[in-house]
């Protein structure tokens, strides 16, 4: 019979063995987000819309906020704020936020189990618009079929989310 002494010893070498893990998985999760090759941002906020936790490298979110009603100005803003709002009620939410000649892709997931938790992830992809604003203008002839490429971007995913954002 295993006593409460070797029991609590067990359970705090797992604790332990976790937590280590949990850290090392940290570390290379923010290695990742600094060496991406996209610029991308990722934050956790609580209910109240205030950061928790982020990282990553473009350069309007890396200065001090506190809050995400802090982030952009205008209509950006008012977009951030109603979609943080959205997530925090259940849904999963994706947006496009242009901020001058930046444009940013964002996807937002309320935290497991806890929809007081918002993890969010941006990623700037102006260079992914104007790729496909030059092939477009390359291929006008798309109806038909000179242009298989362009028919090949319209099916990805990412185009139809820019197009319905209207970008």
């Amino acid at each position: 019979m295993i006593s409460n002494i070797q029991k609590l010893k067990i359970l705090t070498e797992n604790l332990i063995d976790r937590d280590y893990i949990r850290s090392k998985i940290l570390m290379l999760f923010n290695s990742f987000c600094e060496d991406f090759p996209i610029p991308m941002n990722v934050w956790v906020v609580d209910k109240d819309l205030n950061i928790l936790s982020k990282n990553g490298k473009i350069n309007k979110f890396a200065k001090e906020r506190e809050n995400i009603r802090d982030v952009f100005d205008g209509e950006n803003r008012i977009k951030n704020i109603e979609m943080h709002k959205a997530c925090s009620t259940g849904e999963r939410v994706t947006y496009i936020i242009k901020d001058n000649d930046n444009i940013f892709l964002t996807r937002l997931v309320p935290a497991l189990g806890d929809k007081n938790m918002i993890f969010g992830i941006s990623m700037e992809i102006s260079s992914f618009v104007n790729m496909s604003t030059a092939l477009e203008a390359h291929c006008n002839d798309f109806e038909n079929n000179s242009c298989d490429l362009l028919k090949d971007v319209k099916k990805d995913p990412l185009y139809r989310i820019i197009k319905q954002e209207g970008v």
